[in-house]
């Protein structure tokens, strides 16, 4: 917990946006901008316009880098629901 809470603050820092803690149980929605490592693990920074998230990251979130990710957070682990884009395909 010590970890992802310097990886905020260093984020806060950089971006001028405020961290936003999760808790178990709780929907997450926003920009996948990013993972960041820390000793014991690693999480992904989502960013919904207002501030920031780190929740748990795994592999799957990576393809969907710079799009709207929503998810309930469970832990350790974030159940990941991603939507298929809508519009006028050439």
């Amino acid at each position: 917990m010590r970890e992802l809470n310097v990886a905020a603050k260093t984020i806060e820092a950089q971006t001028g946006l405020t961290c936003r803690p999760t808790s178990d149980g709780e929907h997450v929605r926003g920009i996948y901008h990013r993972s960041v490592t820390s000793i014991s693990a690693r999480f992904a920074m989502l960013e919904d316009g207002d501030g920031f998230s780190l929740v748990p990251w795994q592999p799957v979130i990576e393809q969907h880098l710079g799009k709207e990710v929503r998810g309930i957070v469970s832990g350790r682990d974030v159940s990941w629901r991603f939507e298929k884009t809508r519009g006028i395909s050439l």
